[in-house]
């Protein structure tokens, strides 16, 4: 198919080839808004495609972006990942997604590099701060998403999970559970970390025992936690984020304990099987779509040549009433 040149386009507009350059870059232009409004009805009515090499070369930018997430196997990754891409085209911006399972990020970064992005958003809860700032290609501006264990060199988005884990102990405890657990996320993650500090200040502000186990963030690998908090006679369970309650679900179904009523169950993400499964999981909701919007608001305001010092934005959570609490 004959690629469309942009002097097709401003012929069949009656413009100048400058002109019909300047409003489909989105720069300003001295026209009338009939006049834009003609071009642009004729790069679409013509299918005109912006040439992006070109643009490189005259403009310093590919008008693309990275996005650098660990893997597709939580759920909540992909939809993330989605609802990037999704703001990223409002802004006429295109994005190369690395799923990194390997968490290797000097490979990740080689790969960023060799494709000339003009900015990058990576999730930052899965690397340490060493790693980031020995490994991101930092002349170009990134913005992070997630929890971190120290400062970083660039803007970061995240959510206050802490609250939201006393949040939901005091949700329970309103329902009238008094030995709600705790099955936290592995050790080094700064997100296990703010929600497990979360969970130990409500517990303690409510006069109540800390019953903790560590497991780790994926569907599968935490019976044996399971299995103690059992037996511990934990009556609700807070749980690292929505695998870990989805296994939770499963495991006390297998063993003929009913739920809420032998053992409540809440988790964190806000992932869309918690909607899908009996009893439909309550859980804390961190919405991609905001996280997504925020982050790619501060890269745009970073490629634009904001200057401030690295910023720090903080999203709210909401809980999502289920069955299962």
């Amino acid at each position: 198919m004959k690629r469309v040149r942009l002097q097709e386009v401003a012929q069949v507009a009656g413009v100048s080839l400058g002109l019909a350059s300047a409003v489909l870059n989105g720069r300003h232009v001295r026209a009338r808004p009939e006049t834009v409004e003609r071009i642009r009805e004729a790069a679409q009515r013509l299918g005109y495609v912006p040439d992006r090499m070109a643009q490189a070369m005259r403009w310093g930018r590919t008008g693309i972006i990275a996005l650098v997430v660990p893997n597709f196997a939580n759920p909540y990754y992909s939809a993330l990942a989605v609802e990037v891409q999704r703001a990223a085209w409002e802004a006429d911006l295109e994005v190369l997604v690395y799923a990194n399972p390997t968490e290797d990020l000097a490979q990740v970064s080689r790969a960023v590099s060799a494709r000339r992005v003009d900015g990058g958003i990576i999730v930052v809860s899965h690397y340490t701060p060493e790693e980031l700032k020995a490994h991101l290609p930092l002349e170009i501006p990134w913005v992070g998403v997630g929890h971190a264990l120290e400062p970083l060199p660039f803007d970061r988005v995240s959510f206050k999970d802490k609250e939201a884990a006393m949040d939901a102990v005091r949700y329970l405890a309103d329902k009238g559970y008094r030995r709600i657990a705790h099955l936290a996320g592995p050790a080094p993650s700064p997100t296990a970390k703010a929600r497990l500090e979360g969970y130990l200040e409500a517990v303690s502000a409510l006069g109540m025992p800390a019953l903790v186990q560590e497991g780790t963030f994926r569907y599968g690998d935490n019976q044996r936690a399971l299995q103690t908090l059992l037996g511990w006679r934990a009556d609700a369970l807070l749980a690292g984020n929505d695998l870990m309650a989805l296994e939770a679900l499963a495991f006390l179904q297998d063993r003929g304990v009913p739920v809420p009523q032998g053992m409540a169950v809440v988790g964190f993400d806000g992932i869309p099987m918690g909607e899908w499964v009996r009893p439909q999981l309550t859980t804390i909701v961190r919405s991609p779509r905001a996280s997504a919007q925020a982050a790619l608001a501060r890269l745009l305001a970073r490629l634009e040549g904001a200057g401030e010092p690295p910023q720090e934005v903080w999203l709210d959570t909401s809980l999502r009433p289920g069955d299962s609490a």
